[in-house]
């Protein structure tokens, strides 16, 4: 059972930092594969806060250990979690340095050790979808709101690039060529240019539809879109946010497993599964190290990627 605090540490202050801002700037702080790691347990935190009506910024010793403790998962996990929590809680006392209660917080938070209620023996499946789950999330934001067209093309273009989500984050339209049907990354891991492919036609049509919702003048491809269906300003989707999107896809398809980094996998398993050479599938990941005969071999440019390569979704 979830332990909820009841302190009245939970009510929101007025005139603090905002939450958003504070996980911006704290993965900012960070190398990039800390980051991605460190997003998603920021992602959990504002996910469960909100679901127990609690202000996100209250991140003391009690409510990270009740959060902990309604993550079923491994105590390695949980330390990298406790881990994740307490850089942000220095974060915050950081960002505010005249509240007192944020110092307290913080140092009473490097003193807790992760809870051993709720563990789980094994770590969460890493998941290839099939052709058929694939489908179903890229077909289950259906609705002609806002919110729909935007995430329907934000999965389908996880899936159909296994581009990394906080290179999805990024995405500008002046980086989309819709004729040719690729996506030009200027900053990719380790600050590396790439152009990769959009495999298969349904996220060219997701991405038509969604930029023409925008209507024009938007520089970033994926906005924030308010509770009334209003887009906000023109300004990249936050990683966390972008996670929130996936979990929830997860739910409405029906996927026992659904991570952005699933949306990857599966891009890349679909690949080598039908066909297209390890060193296309090695290049339209991004990825700086490979065997040694792939250093040898040369890889197709994303437009002959796109030609040649079958996917049996999208």
């Amino acid at each position: 059972m979830s332990i909820i605090p009841t302190h009245s540490d939970l009510i929101p202050q007025p005139n603090a930092p905002d939450y958003d801002a504070l996980v911006d700037g704290t993965l900012q702080l960070l190398r990039h594969k800390t980051a991605e790691v460190y997003s998603v347990t920021y992602a959990q935190w504002g996910n469960w806060c909100d679901e127990l009506g609690i202000d996100p910024l209250n991140i003391n010793a009690s409510t990270v250990r009740a959060f902990l403790n309604d993550q079923h998962t491994t105590m390695s996990t949980r330390r990298g979690k406790l881990t994740a929590m307490r850089k942000l809680a220095q974060m915050l006392m950081k960002a505010a340095p005249g509240e007192a209660k944020y110092k307290v917080a913080y140092d009473w938070l490097k003193e807790l050790k992760p809870p051993e209620d709720n563990l789980s023996d094994t770590e969460r499946p890493k998941v290839a979808l099939s052709p058929a789950e694939a489908n179903r999330a890229m077909e289950c934001w259906d609705e002609a709101s806002n919110q729909h067209k935007r995430n329907r093309a934000l999965i389908c273009v996880l899936l159909a690039t296994g581009i990394r989500r906080a290179e999805a984050a990024a995405m500008q339209w002046q980086h989309i060529d819709f004729n040719e049907g690729t996506i030009y990354i200027p900053h990719g891991k380790g600050d590396k240019a790439r152009t990769v492919a959009i495999y298969g036609n349904e996220a060219l049509r997701a991405l038509a539809a969604w930029q023409q919702a925008q209507g024009a003048g938007r520089a970033w491809v994926f906005c924030q879109v308010n509770k009334s269906d209003r887009l906000q300003a023109d300004a990249p989707m936050t990683p966390p946010s972008l996670w929130r999107i996936v979990r929830e896809t997860e739910t409405r398809a029906g996927l026992a497993h659904f991570a952005p980094h699933d949306a990857r996998r599966s891009l890349l398993t679909e690949m080598l599964e039908t066909g297209s050479p390890l060193t296309d599938a090695q290049a339209q990941a991004g990825h700086a190290n490979g065997s040694t005969t792939m250093n040898y071999m040369q890889a197709t440019d994303a437009r002959q990627r796109r030609r040649k390569g079958r996917i049996r979704y999208g």
